[in-house]
């Protein structure tokens, strides 16, 4: 069931008609061409390998049974049917023999160009982007990448900036995808999932449906045969019969357009046998159940002959009501426009339609609904779209003009656009988990180590290039497999910032390394604000004591009035209780919290007596219960929480998080499934750091209470710190 596009050249024994596809290349391009196209055919890669034990041919050609040249030569076929310029045709007849050029030398390099003629540095440069996709191909074996394919597909098109590179790579999976019956079975599998996941969406995205659904097929032949051999059974009639039947209706529509006086333009496809089988899996439907194995596409000039249209092809034939969809008046999500009808046709088969404008199809093939977008369900990356719109019109245009390139842009004094443009401005490399990352033409291994998170490129202290340590100023390449070699502690250097040393290449890069340090900057001058405190603390003690000194006889005869006045209060052997405090051996007397510190029960505790307010309860590690003993050392007094503590008291807990969308909510949700009342809030933003800090009052009962508070709070998103107050 798999067609071939080299049909016209093919025998009656399936082998290669030589003498007409060389005839076909005379009358196409010139003898001139066809002389060296016969020279480079009979070419030896031996004469050109530097050592002579070595092979150029690529591994995988040399394990099949048929010669390098004739593999070059099916390749070259499959170039030619695509209307392709002479040099990539010349370059597919090498590719076989020339897979690996790093076993050429400088001399012999020489020696080759010369054989090569005039086009030879074009030539070479195909060749070598053969091997590098080649190389990026093998990369995913190895890897054994099972995502990101359409990170991996982009880095493809990123090694690209000669259209005729991924025309000849192509060829090459189609001629093995040919002969994968020749192939060991293990490798066959692997050759046909790579063509699958990545050759044959390439060939879509280029808009190469000739090549797309062969390779689908054969790939699908290779991977699921009994599902490929199924369906095969079920389309009682062959490919060709399937197309002379659509042939037929095409005509008959064409006269009635005709007759309308439509300006219009059909297109009919059959649908190969992956597709069938995609359709089958993803609407769950059995083959009975499918109304599109025949389809043709009708394009006119506006709306209203869309819908003109579709009233002719109605009258003309049946339609199937519930398989009606118009997406004119209701586009899809991604702004596919277009008018979808199946109807019952000749001999009750059912015929899927659709119609839409030259500009809606247009905008489908190129633009936001590309067609291979509204399959694959990528979503948008516009250099990346970009590229592939130029690949497309280079296609199309080598098709209309159906001649070497290069000669018709020569006489306009013109530069071939296949070889000067470059659009992709990425480079694409891989994680050491296979995972496909771009970043800007330049980028470093720091930009890739802050690309993939922010505290790996803190830590980032070098790197390794497949396995090689490189100096942090390298520039990434296509292809690169990138591991970062990083220090526990988080500490970026400075010279990083400097565009001069050329550490850094992205602005998103410089900038999370200049947070960092304003960051630490605010920290540091934090830290030297706590010193001045410090210094003014020692030196507001030592004026404290002087005034002691001065005051020393006053302060003497007023603490033994105070002495005298407790020693009236009349002593008692048992514990008073007041409140949730215990107090030995005086009651009648005020007891309340003190505030600079703020204790709750649990805590170790001292009380102080205070003149006229009675005696005030200190944490035992309040800075100002230390310097009051040590003015008052005779007015601590031993105090306990009570057994049982029935009131709540309020605690001082001070936050310091990163800032961000959502903190406060996230925090006083906390709070609230805690069950705990806030009766004070405050915040403070640092915006040079991004940094927020936020005061809370909570009423809480007990030590216990605020430990698990202050615990679930560093669990919110954000928070670096919580301390108690």
């Amino acid at each position: 069931m798999v067609q071939s596009t080299q049909q016209s050249f093919i025998l009656s024994d399936k082998s290669l008609d030589q003498e007409k596809f060389k005839k076909a290349l005379g009358v196409r391009f010139s003898q001139d061409f066809l002389t060296l196209f016969n020279q480079l055919e009979k070419l030896d890669p031996k004469d050109y390998l530097a050592i002579s034990s070595e092979s150029l041919a690529s591994p995988i050609f040399s394990t099949m049974p048929i010669s390098p040249s004739m593999l070059g030569l099916e390749m070259a076929v499959v170039l030619f049917e695509l209307n392709a310029d002479p040099v990539a045709i010349l370059a597919a007849l090498l590719v076989p023999k020339f897979a690996n050029f790093s076993l050429i030398t400088k001399t012999k390099l020489d020696l080759l160009e010369k054989k090569l003629g005039p086009e030879s540095s074009d030539i070479i440069q195909i060749l070598r982007g053969v091997e590098a996709m080649n190389l990026a191909h093998a990369l995913l074996d190895k890897q054994k990448l099972k995502s990101d394919l359409d990170g991996l597909r982009k880095m493809f098109l990123s090694m690209v900036n000669d259209v005729r590179v991924v025309l000849v790579a192509l060829s090459k999976q189609l001629v093995l995808m040919r002969h994968i019956k020749t192939i060991d079975n293990m490798q066959a599998q692997m050759i046909a999932k790579t063509v699958m996941q990545l050759y044959a969406p390439l060939a879509n995205r280029l808009g190469i449906g000739q090549l797309k659904w062969e390779l689908e097929d054969r790939a699908f032949r290779q991977t699921s045969p009994l599902a490929y051999l199924n369906i095969t059974k079920n389309l009682d009639e062959k490919r060709k019969d399937r197309e002379n039947y659509l042939n037929n209706l095409l005509k008959n529509l064409e006269k009635i357009l005709d007759q309308e006086a439509i300006d219009f333009e059909l297109a009919g496809r059959v649908k190969h046998i992956f597709s069938i089988y995609k359709k089958m899996q993803g609407k769950h439907l059995d083959f009975e159940q499918l109304f599109d194995i025949q389809a043709m596409r009708i394009l006119v000039r506006d709306i209203a002959s869309c819908y003109k249209t579709l009233g002719l092809v109605h009258e003309l034939w049946e339609p199937i009501e519930s398989e009606f969809s118009d997406y004119i008046s209701s586009p899809k999500p991604n702004g596919y426009q277009s008018i979808h009808t199946v109807v019952k046709g000749p001999e009750g088969k059912n015929i899927e339609i659709q119609i839409r404008t030259f500009s809606m199809h247009e905008e489908s093939e190129m633009g936001v609904a590309a067609h291979w977008r509204y399959k694959e369900g990528v979503s948008r990356d516009s250099a990346y779209e970009l590229r592939i719109a130029w690949l497309r019109n280079l296609l199309e245009w080598q098709k209309e003009v159906g001649q070497d390139l290069r000669e018709d842009l020569n006489q306009s004094g013109e530069s071939a656009p296949h070889k000067n443009i470059v659009l992709d401005q990425h480079v694409y490399v891989f994680t050491p988990e296979g995972k496909v990352l771009d970043l800007p033409q330049g980028a470093t291994p720091i930009d890739f180590a802050y690309l993939i998170h922010t505290d790996l490129g803190h830590r980032c202290r070098g790197a390794k290039i497949h396995g090689h340590i490189v100096n942090l100023t390298y520039a990434l390449k296509t292809g690169d497999v990138v591991e970062i070699l990083t220090t526990k502690e988080s500490r970026p250097s400075r010279d990083w910032l400097s565009e001069r040393l050329g550490y850094v290449k992205c602005p998103r890069t410089r900038s999370k390394i200049a947070a960092w340090f304003r960051r630490e900057d605010d920290l540091n001058k934090d830290k030297d604000k706590e010193k001045d405190k410090d210094k003014e603390k020692i030196e507001k003690e030592r004026l404290e004591k002087n005034k002691l000194n001065k005051l020393e006889q006053e302060k003497l005869e007023q603490e033994k009035l105070e002495k005298n006045k407790l020693e009236k209060i009349p002593e008692r052997k048992h514990f008073k209780n007041s409140g949730d405090f215990v107090l030995a051996g005086v009651d009648n007397i005020l007891i309340s919290p003190a505030g600079c510190c703020r204790p709750v029960a649990g805590d170790l505790i001292l009380g102080y007596i205070t003149q006229g307010k009675g005696i005030r309860v200190h944490r035992q590690d309040c800075s100002q219960m230390i310097l009051k003993s040590n003015w008052h050392p005779e007015r601590l007094i031993n105090i306990a929480w009570a057994e049982e503590i029935k009131g709540k008291y309020p605690v001082d807990l001070l936050i310091f998080s990163q800032d961000r969308s959502g903190l406060l909510k996230d925090i006083t949700t906390v709070i609230v499934n805690e069950k705990i009342s806030i009766s004070g809030l405050n915040t403070h933003l640092d915006r040079k750091s991004q940094t927020t800090q936020i005061a809370l009052t909570l009423d809480m009962k007990d030590r216990e209470q605020v430990s698990r508070v202050c615990h679930v709070l560093k669990q919110v998103d954000g928070v670096m710190d919580v301390i108690r107050r």
